[in-house]
């Protein structure tokens, strides 16, 4: 059995693009050009990979589990193109980042920033998953290049990075009160008690997101049950509700330093529930550019100032002058 990149090509096309004609389109190819392709893959492995039924077309059993290794190979296409670009002495070039969506807005923006300031010319495209099965998946099929996650959960046959510990820290609405206020005097935020709980509305996300089973296993600890529950899926929107006097919201210790700036009143959980920020990607044909960002993530997040959660000890924390580019050469090049 002999597959060429063009039948791999056209086949993955298909299964992003929902149909023959759209796939076609991107792969500027002629309709039956592109199906002449799709037939002799099938010829070549001998499986039927598509049903067709009148003009929508479906994965077969065979295709579902070939199309995982399909897109490893366009993976690969893509990191060698990479390769071949820096060999040349290009610093251009394109990453395809996934991040889990809280991270998204807090531990992905500092190296988005010093990784754009050092190279420039990569497109950087990012996008949200929803839980760390996804992110595993997306990385494990080629379909994207490096996701920032959690590290938790194992990774079967990919690398990781740990970059930092962190945890949730209940923040309250602006003028609240808290009975532990006195604790944490001069040492950090106070720690949060059942009674504070029990007084406020629980502002969090949907069951089954990875925020909300850890706000649940908080409630536990301190054998509290929350009065009432107001449901976002919206992450971005759990701050402003506690900001605006709706209840109190459990969120990242990043986001909760910027809710305190904003007049939030913040406090801990003596739970010792931590979780490790960090990158998954696939080891081999590392290409040069991600090995550049992977570089750069490990220097770009650092400890908060005053945070209780302390860097992972497997990453690498940085001081603000190493975080940036040298002076010299603000753009560097690609290893």
């Amino acid at each position: 059995m002999r597959m060429e990149l063009g039948q791999v090509e056209a086949m993955v096309a298909v299964v992003e693009h929902g149909s023959f004609s759209a796939a076609a389109r991107a792969l500027h190819l002629t309709q039956p050009a592109l199906s002449r392709r799709i037939a002799s893959l099938e010829s070549a492995t001998g499986l039927r990979l598509f049903h067709r039924v009148d003009r929508t077309v479906r994965l077969t059993a065979e295709g579902q589990a070939l199309l995982p290794f399909l897109r490893r190979i366009m993976g690969v296409q893509i990191d060698a193109e990479a390769a071949v670009a820096a060999l040349h002495g290009g610093d251009s070039g394109e990453l395809q980042v996934a991040a889990l969506p809280s991270m998204v807005v807090t531990d992905m923006a500092p190296i988005v920033a010093a990784f754009h300031r050092a190279y420039p010319q990569v497109d950087l495209q990012i996008s949200a998953v929803t839980d760390t099965d996804e992110a595993a998946k997306l990385v494990a099929e080629a379909r994207c290049d490096v996701a920032l996650s959690d590290l938790e959960v194992p990774y079967p046959g990919l690398a990781t990075v740990p970059l930092r510990r962190t945890t949730l820290m209940a923040v309250f609405p602006p003028g609240t009160t808290l009975s532990g206020a006195g604790a944490g005097a001069g040492s950090g935020p106070p720690v949060v008690q059942a009674v504070d709980l029990q007084k406020h509305t629980l502002v969090t996300l949907p069951s089954g997101t990875l925020t909300r089973t850890i706000t649940d296993m908080l409630y536990q600890h301190v054998g509290a049950t929350p009065p009432r529950v107001v449901t976002t899926s919206q992450r971005d929107a759990l701050v402003s509700f506690a900001l605006h006097g709706v209840g109190v919201t459990f969120v990242p210790d990043v986001m909760a330093a910027s809710a305190a700036a904003a007049g939030a009143v913040v406090a801990v959980s003596d739970a010792g529930v931590t979780r490790t920020v960090g990158l998954v990607y696939r080891a081999e044909g590392l290409a040069p550019t991600l090995s550049a960002f992977l570089e750069v993530a490990a220097r770009a997040i650092a400890p908060l100032p005053g945070s209780m959660v302390a860097p992972s000890p497997g990453g690498s924390t940085a001081d603000a002058d190493r975080e940036a580019p040298p002076r010299e050469s603000p753009h560097r090049r690609l290893p």
